[in-house]
């Protein structure tokens, strides 16, 4: 996939998101997700990711419930992503 073909959407809070981020993520907080559904092009593929996948697994659901096809969580979260030495913006 191409990173125009994707979007990837940190559901962390504000202060969560100060310790590092994916690059051209779009931030959402949780609680804010669903009041901001319509940001999110359906054609798109959304990569949602957490601190460790558990809130981002509900949120991927809850695109699922709205006729979002491709939706992708990050198993492990950002945890995951910088044990596997991938790259953040802090």
């Amino acid at each position: 996939m191409d990173d125009e073909s994707m979007i990837i959407l940190d559901v962390r809070e504000k202060k969560e998101r100060k310790s590092g981020y994916i690059n051209g993520s779009l931030h959402i907080p949780l609680s804010d997700v669903k009041s901001q559904l319509s940001k999110l092009d359906k054609n798109k593929s959304i990569l949602v990711y957490c601190r460790s996948g558990s809130r981002s697994a509900h949120i991927a659901g809850l695109l699922t419930r709205n006729e979002y096809e491709k939706v992708y969580n990050l198993k492990g979260g950002i945890q995951a992503w910088k044990r596997a030495k991938m790259p953040i913006k802090t």
